[in-house]
């Protein structure tokens, strides 16, 4: 299934009902802003608390909010990387793996960040894809995500981290 404006699926609702049955999840944006993780924060903390939340994004343009950030790490039974090195900054993906038992996991992929936007009234292309129709596919966005999460310029974020993170997103508000 693909939703784009069109459509009228809101994003964040679609989000909100694959976290509320997902056993883990893995999220990978470019940036996260309040406005986009305000709309799906409910649903992560009731998750978080029996599931595994794993989030890479990046300090990309200085586009992601700090406060975001924090709001994340403070999750139990999550996780977060960012990539930092204004640099290096090359990553643009996005994408919301949700892994269930038995082979009924799903994933957005398109062009959404986590903001109010992106998730209910901007003009995104997303692709819903089930595991039980392209397995192949999943198995894919799985493999991907692990090679970034282990990949060495994607560091691991903790609240300890915020003058380093705060400096990396100035510094990219500024390129």
């Amino acid at each position: 299934m693909a939703i784009t404006l069109s459509d009228g699926i809101v994003l964040a609702d679609e989000l909100n009902a694959q976290i509320r049955t997902a056993d883990s999840i893995d999220m990978v944006v470019s940036f996260i802003l309040m406005s986009g993780l305000n709309l799906i924060i409910d649903s992560l903390r009731e998750f978080t608390k029996r599931g595994r939340l794993r989030v890479i994004t990046t300090a990309y343009m200085g586009n992601t909010e700090y406060e975001a950030v924090e709001q994340i790490i403070r999750l139990p039974n999550t996780e977060l990387r960012m990539e930092l090195d204004s640099e290096r900054n090359r990553l643009h993906a996005k994408s919301f793996i949700f892994y269930r038992s038995g082979g009924h996991g799903t994933a957005y992929v398109g062009s959404a960040n986590i903001s109010r936007s992106a998730l209910t009234s901007g003009e995104e292309w997303v692709v819903k894809v089930r595991e039980e129709d392209v397995p192949l596919v999943i198995d894919d966005l799985r493999k991907g995500y692990e090679a970034l999460w282990r990949s060495g310029h994607i560091k691991p974020i903790s609240l300890s981290d915020r003058a380093e993170v705060e400096s990396a997103l100035e510094k990219r508000g500024r390129s």
